[in-house]
């Protein structure tokens, strides 16, 4: 017998959210570990009719059996036998997949059970708007074309035209995003006073979840919203688009551990970027001296 415990929602090209991985296991008293795609659960099943149920788990009296999983149209899982053609396994809870990351990431995300929210639930959202005001002097600005990839950031801009406040302030700990086709995050870890966000940027300030777990998940998300919005003239993210993002929520001490991790994994990434340009500067110089007939070239 398989029982299923859990599952993991994506959405399709229409913007519905339907079943894309599962969790299972061979026995009803332990939580599932295994993880397989929906297609692979719908084949097991045309196969071995009648052996696959779901499970749940409440505390006074842990696993118990669940519905018969059925399958609708050689592509969708149910536990009714109405035949609708949509997925609808009764309440199990969901659980979050990574993309394309280092195995130490899937071990910390696998390891433990936890909630799912909403990010306009655990975090501030500031979208600064286009500047149309005339300071009586210049401030340190922080704009979209000066945000990189893998956190780098290059540089800032002095600017009078800034609304130099509360909302467009940006501190240690927030999490910058590009409103125009967003591809990744910016996190904020050691920053100077006084430093504000430009127009077309959006300031994300984490409430009640360790902002650089936060800052980890957004880099992962932002670009699946950003997909979705490839027809678009412009394509701009909106508030909503931000709000509705789902946030899983670990206990705080794998929370850090993972953007421990991330930050870490960055860094790496960085100095090997800086050793492959130290190289290239070494060969260069290395041909040029064998062109110039022995003479060291410091250019």
């Amino acid at each position: 017998m398989v029982y299923i415990d859990a599952v993991h929602y994506e959405k399709d090209s229409y913007g519905y959210e339907v079943i894309s991985h599962l969790k299972w296991t061979n026995t009803l008293s332990e939580q599932a570990t295994q993880i397989c795609t929906k297609r692979q659960m719908i084949d097991f099943i045309n196969k071995n009719p009648g052996c696959t149920k779901t499970k749940y788990y409440n505390l006074w009296n842990g696993w118990t059996v669940g519905e018969d999983v059925r399958v609708v149209e050689n592509s969708y899982l149910r536990t009714d036998a109405n035949g609708i053609k949509a997925d609808n396994l009764g309440s199990l809870p969901r659980f979050w997949i990574l993309g394309q990351q280092s195995p130490a990431f899937v071990d910390l995300f696998y390891k433990g059970d936890f909630m799912i929210r909403k990010l306009k639930e655990i975090a501030e959202i500031r979208f600064c708007l286009a500047q149309r005001v005339i300071s009586n002097q210049k401030y340190k600005v922080l704009t979209p074309i000066k945000l990189l990839e893998n956190n780098v950031i290059d540089g800032f801009v002095y600017d009078d035209r800034i609304r130099a406040n509360d909302d467009t302030k940006v501190c240690n700990g927030d999490i910058i995003v590009k409103r125009i086709s967003p591809a990744f995050v910016n996190y904020i870890d050691k920053i100077e006073n006084n430093i504000y966000a430009s127009g077309n940027l959006i300031i994300i300030s984490a409430i009640s979840v360790e902002p650089k777990y936060l800052a980890y998940i957004l880099n992962n998300e932002i670009p699946k919203i950003t997909q979705s919005l490839s027809g678009a003239k412009i394509p701009a993210i909106g508030r909503s688009d931000l709000e509705e993002i789902q946030i899983p929520i670990l206990p705080i001490e794998k929370q850090r551990a993972i953007g421990d991790l991330w930050q870490k994994s960055i860094e790496v990434y960085k100095l090997k970027r800086r050793l492959d340009e130290l190289e290239l500067v070494k060969t260069k110089n290395l041909l040029s001296k064998g062109i110039n007939g022995g003479k060291y070239n410091d250019n």
